[in-house]
């Protein structure tokens, strides 16, 4: 799921509307519209990626937790590497399908590394 569809998905479960997001978040609705679009998109036609300040200002126009929305955004807290937002968005846009079998590599090679790190 990008994070323009998981935004309106949050907005819509508490039924606001466009245009209030747009207020409490100080933007003008279009820019919240293109935003839950996705738009504009990336050359390669991934979707766009936002900053950690516009995803902490539309956690709190939806009166989340800000962690909440950056994990949504492909952020993570601690050392990440530079390129983890884009990795995520990558992985976003891929068939539900073949994200069930990167989850699947991910989760074996997590797996094998708390195993040999046990066993040290």
């Amino acid at each position: 799921m990008t994070f323009g569809a998981w935004v309106r998905a949050r907005r819509e479960e508490r039924d606001i509307s466009i245009a209030e997001c747009a207020s409490r978040a100080r933007m003008k609705w279009q820019q919240w519209n293109r935003l839950e679009n996705d738009e504009p998109c990336r050359r390669d036609g991934s979707p766009p990626q936002p900053t950690r300040r516009t995803v902490e200002t539309v956690a709190e126009a939806l009166a989340l937790p800000p962690s909440q929305a950056l994990k949504a955004a492909g952020y993570t807290s601690g050392d990440e590497c530079e390129d983890t937002p884009a990795i995520v968005a990558y992985y976003n846009g891929l068939p539900e399908g073949v994200q069930a079998d990167v989850m699947e590599m991910i989760h074996a090679l997590y797996i094998k590394h708390r195993n040999k790190k046990r066993d040290a």
